[in-house]
C-alpha cells in the first residue's frame, strides 16, 4: 500500500481555494474571484488603455502564476487543481474581466502542455467570436526532449516568467498589443531552460507521483513529475551544472562573447543552501566559457510541490534588444514573487569593498610548564591517536546528538580533527 505524503492541509479537494484565500490575505493589492479560481490586481478596471496579459494553469506550482500578477507583469491569472488545466470557462471569466471596455486589447500566455493549450485555447476563440481583441501565444522554452519527438513543442517551464516580465514592462511603456506579441516571439527564439529532480513529489492526499532511488537523479523531467531523458547517478553540484549548461548552450548556440541572463528556479523541495551553490556554480561554468552572465535570478519560481531540483533557464542577450531587454527585465513591478530588485543590477562602477578594521593583537608571554623532546613526541601521537578515533566515529558521534541537538557533534569535532 502507498503511503500517503505529509502535507498541512485540511481536505485534499478544499486545499486549492484554501492556498487562493491566503495568497489574496497576504496581498490586499490582489482580487480573488473564487468561483472561477481567477486573481486579478485590483487597478485592472482602471488599467482600460494598456493591453492586458493573463496566464495561468494548475496548482502546484506557486508562486506561478498568481505571484507574477501585479503592475508590470500580469494582470491575471487563471488557476486549475493541483497539476490541472483550468476549466475554458473560467479562463473566459478572466478575459471577460480584462477585456471591459479594454480597446488595447488581452495578450493570452499559454504554456505548452495539452490541457492548457486546450483550454485557454477555446476560451480564447470563444472571446473572439464575441468580438473581444483577444490574442493568444503558447510558451515553451524546454531544451531537454529537443532530440525526442518534436510533434508537441517545447514544454513551458520557468523560462515563461521571462516573458511576463518584459511584456509586462512593455505594458507599463503603452506598447500596443502586436509590438509585445512581436517581442514574446523573439524572446522565445533565444531562451532555453534545462530541469533535474533529486526527488518525487506528491499530490495532497496521495503518495509519490514516481520513484527515484536514494542514489539516483532525473535529467530533464517536467514540472509535473513527467519523465525526463534518463535517470543517472548522483552527480555534484558542478557536475550537475555542466550537463545542465552543455544542453542549453547547444540549443541556443552560445560562444564565448556571448551574454545572457539567467533564473534559477528551485523546484520546491530544494534547500537555500543548494540553491544559492547552485547559483554560484552557474555563474562561475558560464563566465569561465566567457558567456557574461548580465542578471541572475534565483528563487522558487515555478515549483512542482516538494520535489528537491533545479532549473536553469537562460535567455539570450545581444544586439539591437539587448538594453531594451534589460531595462524591461529591471523595471519595477508590484507582482509579488518577482525575484529581482535594485540588488540585481550591477552597479555602473564596481563597488569597493569596506577594508575591514586593523587587528593589533597584543603580544602574549609564553608561561608554564615546558616538556622535553621525548616528552613532545609522547603527547603528539596521544593527539594523533584521538583525532583519529574522532575521525573515525564522526558518524556514532552525529548519531547521538541527533537525538537531543542538530546532529553534527561529529562532523565539528572531525574538523577540528583534521587540523
Amino acid at each position: 500500500m502507498q503511503k500517503m505524503s505529509k502535507k498541512l492541509i485540511n481536505l485534499p479537494e478544499n486545499c486549492v481555494d484554501e492556498m487562493l484565500d491566503g495568497v489574496v490575505k497576504a496581498h490586499p493589492g490582489l482580487s480573488l474571484h473564487a468561483n472561477y479560481r481567477v486573481i486579478l490586481t485590483k487597478q485592472w478596471a482602471d488599467t482600460k488603455k494598456k493591453v492586458a496579459l493573463l496566464s495561468g494553469g494548475g496548482s502546484g506550482h506557486e508562486p506561478f502564476a498568481a505571484g507574477f500578477v501585479g503592475a508590470g507583469m500580469l494582470s491575471g491569472a487563471v488557476v486549475g487543481s493541483v497539476f490541472a488545466s483550468p476549466p475554458a470557462r473560467n479562463v473566459l471569466h478572466a478575459i471577460h474581466c480584462v477585456s471591459q471596455g479594454n480597446e488595447a486589447g488581452t495578450l493570452v500566455f499559454i504554456p505548452n502542455y495539452t490541457g492548457d493549450c486546450l483550454n485557454f485555447g477555446l476560451a480564447v476563440e470563444w472571446a473572439k467570436s464575441e468580438g473581444l481583441k483577444v490574442e493568444s501565444i503558447v510558451l515553451g522554452e524546454d531544451c531537454a526532449l529537443l532530440g525526442q519527438d518534436s510533434s508537441v513543442g517545447r514544454r513551458g517551464m520557468c523560462g515563461m516568467v521571462f516573458i511576463f516580465k518584459i511584456a509586462g514592462a512593455m505594458v507599463e511603456e503603452g506598447k500596443s498589443l502586436t509590438d509585445i506579441a512581436q517581442t514574446v516571439r523573439m524572446v522565445l527564439r533565444v531562451l532555453a531552460s534545462y530541469g533535474v529532480s533529486l526527488s518525487a513529489c506528491s499530490l495532497p492526499g496521495s503518495g509519490p507521483l514516481f520513484k527515484i532511488g536514494t542514489d539516483e537523479m532525473e535529467l530533464g523531467l517536467g514540472v509535473h513529475g513527467e519523465a525526463g531523458i534518463k535517470r543517472v547517478k548522483i552527480r555534484t553540484a558542478t557536475e550537475t551544472v555542466k550537463i545542465i549548461l552543455e544542453a542549453i548552450i547547444g540549443t541556443l548556440k552560445l560562444k564565448s562573447g556571448d551574454e545572457v541572463v539567467v533564473l534559477i528556479n528551485n523546484l520546491g523541495g530544494t534547500s537555500q543552501l543548494e540553491q544559492w551553490l547552485v547559483t554560484g556554480e552557474v555563474h562561475k561554468q558560464f563566465t569561465t566559457l566567457g558567456i557574461a552572465v548580465l542578471r541572475i535570478y534565483a528563487a522558487c519560481i515555478m515549483t512542482s510541490l516538494e520535489m528537491a531540483g533545479i532549473q536553469v533557464s537562460a535567455l539570450k542577450i545581444s544586439g539591437a534588444h539587448k538594453e531594451d531587454w534589460l531595462n524591461y527585465l529591471d523595471a519595477e513591478t508590484k507582482a509579488c514573487a518577482w525575484c529581482g530588485s535594485p540588488m540585481s543590477i550591477p552597479p555602473e562602477e564596481p563597488l569597493k569593498d569596506t577594508p575591514p578594521p586593523e587587528n593589533h593583537p597584543e603580544e602574549h608571554k609564553l608561561e608554564g610548564p615546558t616538556i622535553n623532546a621525548a616528552g613532545s613526541e609522547i603527547l603528539r601521537r596521544c593527539l594523533e591517536a584521538v583525532a583519529l578515533s574522532v575521525i573515525s566515529n564522526e558518524g556514532h558521534l552525529n548519531e547521538l546528538d541527533s537525538a537531543c541537538g542538530d546532529g553534527d557533534t561529529g562532523t565539528t569535532l572531525r574538523r577540528m580533527a583534521d587540523v
